[in-house]
């Protein structure tokens, strides 16, 4: 397999139409050298079917068919295995890519050698910030608001 800059990794179970909005997002927003995996965990509703049918031309496009439901770990590991990237993205199959955000995101990671990490920011259909992309390592303080409810009051 020749050597590209990402990786981006999807693991798949009965998500078609997802991941077939998700892999056009892929296409039609990010310029770069990479190469895409799905992972299909066993999936019962056609995803494979129709990867194989709607992405033909894409030759940087891979399928791993398992057959049973090997879980996310498992099946993300699979994909880095195989891998030649310099780096690997791991993206849920409910993803829809804006831009040239992979890029981006990938040329911050291997512009600066203290990071060993990049994450985006993650919008909801409507636009506004899904509050679970800013989770951050636990702390006392954090722990106890959440507790007491309190991290859930608004400030007005």
């Amino acid at each position: 397999m020749a050597k590209v800059d990402l990786s981006v990794i999807i693991v798949n179970w009965n998500t078609r139409e997802l991941l077939k909005d998700c892999i056009d997002s892929i296409y039609q927003n990010t310029q770069g050298d990479f190469d895409i995996f799905v992972v299909d965990n066993n999936s019962s509703d056609g995803s494979c079917e129709m990867l194989k049918e709607e992405f033909s031309d894409k030759n940087n496009l891979n399928i791993i068919e398992n057959k049973d439901n090997k879980g996310f770990a498992a099946a993300n590991n699979q994909a880095i295995r195989l891998s030649n990237a310099n780096a690997v993205l791991l993206l849920n199959p409910d993803t829809i890519v804006h831009k040239n955000v992979i890029f981006e995101c990938y040329n911050q990671l291997m512009g600066d050698e203290k990071l060993g990490v990049v994450g985006c920011k993650v919008l909801n259909p409507d636009g506004t910030l899904q509050l679970a992309c800013r989770r951050m390592a636990p702390n006392p303080k954090d722990a106890f608001y959440k507790l007491l409810g309190i991290s859930k009051l608004k400030k007005k």
